[in-house]
């Protein structure tokens, strides 16, 4: 009972990084499906640390998506947005390696690691950019109103 407890007082910066660390897995068994050359030769470290990168990097750019949609005068709880951005990244990522997996076997066409992660990203990169151009909307709308 002592790291339910651990658990509950660490910081939400914290508890965000742990849900993150559920992405984990999906990159593993990515790693396993699209690119098992790299999966067979490699050692089991390279792997979880190649996972751990991808999941931290994806939930980090995710809640940049959160921070720039945030609404200044009543901040959001932080661990509901974890939450939501995790749950978008595994919504995102399962969808994506199941067309991936799916063009392998109807259309005999593999795509590589690289390209996958690419494609991941992009549509990360893409949100990011859709969340800046409604931001500067939002303070070009607040800045007529004040003056």
């Amino acid at each position: 009972m002592s790291y339910l407890k651990d658990i509950q007082e660490s910081p939400d910066t914290l508890k965000g990084l742990a849900l993150s660390l559920l992405l984990m897995p999906f990159w593993y068994l990515t790693i396993f499906l699209v690119n098992h050359s790299l999966y067979t030769n490699s050692n089991f470290t390279i792997l979880l640390t190649i996972s751990f990168v991808l999941s931290v990097s994806s939930f980090a750019f995710t809640l940049s998506i959160a921070a720039l949609l945030d609404n200044p005068k009543k901040p959001p709880d932080f661990i509901l947005v974890a939450v939501f951005s995790v749950s978008m990244l595994w919504l995102w990522k399962v969808i994506l390696l199941f067309i991936v997996y799916s063009m392998s076997f109807l259309f005999k066409k593999q795509l590589y690691l690289y390209s996958y992660i690419v494609i991941y990203f992009s549509a990360i990169f893409i949100m990011i950019i859709i969340a800046l151009i409604i931001n500067s909307r939002k303070n070009k709308r607040k800045n007529k109103i004040k003056n």
